[in-house]
């Protein structure tokens, strides 16, 4: 035989119920299980997809150099590249992409464009553009992954692209296009694409600087791992009767200024101050000096 609750006093002023007990005792209703109060597992960084390409991620680059000089804020990025809320998901994700690339690094809260981009975007020979690119395109962990799965091989079509980036890399079934997209423009834009045909992913050919000598050995007969920096004795370089003094190597970067010294004696004005520009631009990323506001003005 059931009996009835007797009659309390409940937290709403009125006799038990049901409703009532819920209200007056947290712990009756549901718990979350231990499975719900754990946290959620992070991506494996090959997991980790970017919905913006490698192009997007140049764009942001430049507009922190030329727009921000050396760095900017997140706040002065966003209002530049035009988003309303710098905790935004597109601009997050768009900032993400370009760190992905390893274009842009945040240094005290800041934004600052890298070498590497600085080499894409600011040429100074073809070789050093070009590892650039590579670098930025198997620096994203999913793309050196696809890779490496493909290498020497065909790519699937589409669909058997989306199916692997969605059931391998767990990609939500919602971004996988964007995901694909992503990936096969910024292959395209580093050159893994032999010919624009976008069917095997092939490491560009990164070309040998005419002042290096990979076939240079060392006293013991075999190959030398060091490379050389660039020699003086060529056109307006430097003398020497035995083809130059060897400078040591500053990068890649530096070294090829080098080669963009005329052969000629003669140099117009022009040319001689963007070779200082540059020049100077690099040295500071190099070595990491940033342009202070009285250099600035000195220069007005």
């Amino acid at each position: 035989m059931l009996t009835a609750l007797p009659p309390t006093t409940c937290v709403c002023g009125r006799r038990h119920d049901l409703e009532c007990i819920r209200m007056s005792d947290p712990t009756s209703g549901p718990q979350p299980t231990q499975e719900q109060g754990r946290p959620k597992p992070r991506r494996a960084p090959e997991n980790q997809f970017l919905v913006y390409d490698l192009n997007a991620s140049l764009v942001l680059a430049k507009t922190v150099r030329e727009k921000g000089g050396d760095t900017c804020s997140p706040e002065q990025l966003g209002a530049w590249l035009d988003y309303k809320n710098t905790k935004g998901g597109g601009y997050v994700a768009r900032v993400y992409a370009a760190k992905a690339f390893g274009l842009i690094e945040t240094v005290q809260g800041k934004y600052r464009i890298t070498p590497r981009a600085e080499s894409i975007l600011y040429e100074v020979t073809p070789q050093a553009k070009t590892q650039a690119l590579r670098d930025a395109f198997m620096g994203v962990p999913m793309f050196r992954s696809i890779y490496e799965r493909y290498k020497g091989t065909q790519l699937p079509v589409e669909l058997g692209m989306n199916n692997l980036l969605r059931t391998y890399y767990h990609v939500p079934p919602d971004r996988v296009s964007t995901a694909y997209r992503v990936l096969m423009d910024s292959a395209d834009s580093a050159g893994f694409f032999h010919q624009g045909r976008r069917t095997q992913l092939v490491e560009p050919v990164i070309g040998t600087p005419s002042f290096a000598t990979p076939e240079a050995t060392n006293d013991g007969g075999e190959a030398s791992s060091e490379r050389p920096g660039p020699k003086y004795g060529n056109g307006g370089r430097g003398g020497g009767s035995d083809g130059g003094s060897e400078l040591p190597s500053r990068g890649k970067l530096l070294d090829g200024m080098w080669e963009e010294l005329p052969e000629e004696q003669a140099w117009d004005e022009d040319g001689l101050a963007y070779w200082l520009e540059t020049f100077e631009r690099l040295l500071r990323v190099r070595y990491r000096v940033p342009k202070t506001q009285q250099v600035e003005r000195s220069r007005v």
